[in-house]
C-alpha cells in the first residue's frame, strides 16, 4: 500500500514510519515543507503518490499554547483535519486520524467510547472539532484512535524522556499529583495501528492507553524504580501550583477494555513497558 502519514517528525509519526516501511511505501511530510490545511498541496500530494491510506499524525499538542494561540491550534488540529477528510473521501483513501482524552473534561476518568465530550480547555475543543470533521463524511472510511498521556522514545520529546535526563543528572522535579490518566506506550500504539488497519476496522473509534490508572507523581515513582533512579529527587505538587493557562482535566484517562473486547489487541501494564524502554537505554 501507499501510506502518506503526516507530522512524520514527531514521536508518532516517526514511530510509524518505521513500522510501516518495511512492507508498505510509506510517504512522511511534515512542516514547513507541507501543511495540511493547504488544500492544494495536499491534493496534489495525494494524486502523486497514489495513496491508499493517509495516517495524520500532524496536530498542535502543547496545551498552554493552544490557549494562547487558538488560530495556530483550530488549523492545525481542526481546518487540517477537514481538508484531509474532504481530500480522502473524494479519492477514495482511507483515514487514521488521532485524538486525545481531553475532549473530555476530567470529572470521572477512564472515559468510555461514547461518553458525552465536554472539553474545558481550547485544545480539547479543538481536537474534538477535528473528530467532527471526520466522522460527518458519508463516504469516507475513517479510524479514530483516542490516546493520553504519549511516551516512549528516548529521542523524542515527550514527558519520560524529559523525566529521564532530569533524573539521570540528579535534577530534583516537581510532578503534579492529582491529575490521572492511563499512559499510553509509543510501541503499544504503532502496533495498535497497524493491528486495527489490517483487521479493516474502519468506521470506529477507539481508546488506546495502558491497563494502569494512576496519576503522574506515581507514574514518575514506578519509572524511577524501575529504571534504578533516585525516587527522593522526586516532590509531588498540585495541579494548581503550576499556574497554567489552559485548564486541565484531573480525572482523565481512556478506558480500554471496551477496544480490547471489539479488536481483540491486549494493551500492556505501564511496568511491562518501561522494562522494554529500560533495554533501549
Amino acid at each position: 500500500m501507499n501510506i502518506i502519514i503526516t507530522g512524520c517528525k514527531g514521536l508518532l509519526g516517526s514511530e510509524l514510519s518505521h513500522l510501516f516501511c518495511d512492507n508498505h511505501n510509506v510517504f512522511g511530510i511534515d512542516l514547513p515543507e507541507f501543511d495540511i490545511s493547504d488544500k492544494k498541496s495536499i491534493e496534489s500530494f495525494i494524486i502523486n503518490k497514489k495513496a491508499d491510506i493517509v495516517i495524520n499524525c500532524a496536530a498542535m499538542t502543547n496545551v498552554d499554547l493552544c490557549e494562547s494561540k487558538k488560530n495556530d491550534a483550530f488549523k492545525a488540529n481542526s481546518l487540517g483535519v477537514n481538508v484531509l477528510a474532504n481530500l480522502c473521501e473524494k479519492y477514495n483513501v482511507k483515514l487514521v486520524h488521532y485524538s486525545t482524552d481531553y475532549i473530555f473534561d476530567g470529572n470521572k476518568g477512564l472515559y468510555y467510547i461514547n461518553d458525552i465530550p465536554n472539553p474545558i480547555n481550547y485544545y480539547g475543543a479543538s481536537k474534538l472539532y477535528g473528530e467532527f470533521e471526520i466522522i460527518k463524511r458519508k463516504n469516507l472510511e475513517w479510524l479514530i484512535i483516542r490516546t493520553n498521556v504519549l511516551y516512549g522514545s528516548m529521542g523524542e520529546a515527550n514527558f519520560i524522556n524529559w523525566l529521564n535526563n532530569s533524573l539521570v543528572n540528579n535534577k530534583k522535579v516537581n510532578i503534579i499529583d492529582d491529575q490521572f490518566n492511563n499512559p499510553c506506550f509509543i510501541d503499544d500504539l504503532v502496533d495498535f495501528t497497524e493491528f486495527v488497519i489490517d483487521k479493516n476496522l474502519w468506521n470506529n473509534i477507539f481508546h488506546a492507553g495502558s491497563k494502569d490508572y494512576m496519576n503522574r507523581f506515581d507514574f514518575a515513582l514506578k519509572f524511577a524504580q524501575i529504571m534504578n533512579y533516585d525516587k527522593k529527587l522526586i516532590s509531588s505538587v498540585k495541579t494548581k501550583d503550576f499556574n497554567q493557562k489552559a485548564t486541565r482535566p484531573l480525572k482523565g484517562g481512556l478506558d480500554i477494555k471496551e477496544t480490547e473486547k471489539l479488536t481483540g489487541f491486549k494493551f500492556n501494564l505501564t511496568e511491562d513497558n518501561f522494562i522494554k524502554l529500560k533495554k533501549t537505554l
